[in-house]
């Protein structure tokens, strides 16, 4: 598994890559460390208003007539409606920061909009959440909880 993208390497699916470990690593470490006490839980926060989108699209690979920019940019216009805030974005983190009915039984879980949800089935893969602890290891040179 090319889990650096060194072979190839593309903005949009190194994100996904990137928002798949975050859930993987996750529920690895809600496995490993249960007897802990230790809660561990992971969210998406919303497609938010933030420049993350310059690291990720590259207007340069569009080809489209310079003249038609002005009109790209009102059908785009309303895509503000369908975004959050940062602070809106922020509020299932800071809601599972905060929460007192967050505990243990919620260890390993995805939240979307301050709410348990479901994740594709390759994130509760057993055997890529093994494979993405143990390449955490060996790539940082760290032993964490096993």
């Amino acid at each position: 598994m090319d889990l650096m993208l060194q072979s190839k390497y593309e903005p949009w699916p190194a994100y996904g890559n990137s928002k798949l470990a975050n859930i993987l690593f996750t529920k690895a470490l809600a496995n490993r460390s249960n007897k802990d006490n230790i809660i561990a839980v992971t969210c998406h926060p919303g497609v938010c208003r933030t420049e993350l989108g310059r690291y990720i699209f590259d207007p340069a690979a569009v080809k489209i007539n310079p003249a038609l920019y002005p009109l790209v940019a009102v059908i785009g216009a309303p895509a503000i409606y369908l975004t959050k805030s940062s602070a809106k974005g922020a509020q299932t983190q800071s809601f599972l920061a905060g929460s007192s009915s967050i505990d243990q039984r919620m260890t390993g879980l995805y939240y979307d909009n301050s709410k348990p949800a479901s994740v594709l089935p390759a994130a509760v893969d057993v055997a890529l959440q093994d494979y993405l602890w143990n390449e955490s290891n060996r790539l940082t040179g760290e032993k964490f909880l096993s």
